[in-house]
C-alpha cells in the first residue's frame, strides 16, 4: 500500500487594497484590507501572501473581519479585513491572498506492478 500524499485544495482568492492599521493594546497592527474576487474565504484554513509570484507568508489568520464584527468566512465581490497571524508581514496594494485547504489522499499507480 502507497502512503498518503498531502493535496492542496484552493478555496478562494483575494486582492489587497491597503493596509491599514489598527493599535492594540501599544502595538500598531497591520491589516490587509481585501476584496475576495474568486471563490470564498474561510477564517479556519490556511493562507498565502504571494506578490510578484513570491510567497511571503504561508499560514493562519489571526482575525477576519466584514466591517466590524469578526465572521468565520467571505464570499466573492466582498470585503474584509484579514489580520495575519505573523504581525510583522507587510502587505501591499496589488498583491494576492489565497485560501487553501489541505487533505490526505490515497496514491494510486498508473502502472502495473506486474505481481
Amino acid at each position: 500500500k502507497l502512503p498518503t500524499t498531502e493535496v492542496e485544495e484552493n478555496l478562494g482568492e483575494a486582492n489587497v487594497l491597503e493596509q491599514f492599521l489598527v493599535t492594540e493594546g501599544r502595538k500598531k497592527i497591520p491589516i490587509a484590507g481585501c476584496r475576495c474576487v474568486k471563490g470564498v474565504l474561510k477564517k479556519n484554513a490556511l493562507f498565502r501572501l504571494i506578490r510578484n509570484e513570491e510567497i511571503l507568508y504561508d499560514g493562519k489568520l489571526e482575525s477576519m473581519r466584514h466591517l466590524k464584527n469578526e465572521v468565520d468566512s467571505i464570499k466573492t465581490d466582498l470585503e474584509c479585513g484579514l489580520r495575519l497571524a505573523d504581525p510583522s508581514v507587510q502587505v501591499r496594494p496589488g498583491d494576492l491572498i489565497t485560501c487553501y485547504v489541505t487533505r490526505q489522499q490515497s496514491q494510486t499507480l498508473d502502472w502495473d506492478p506486474g505481481f
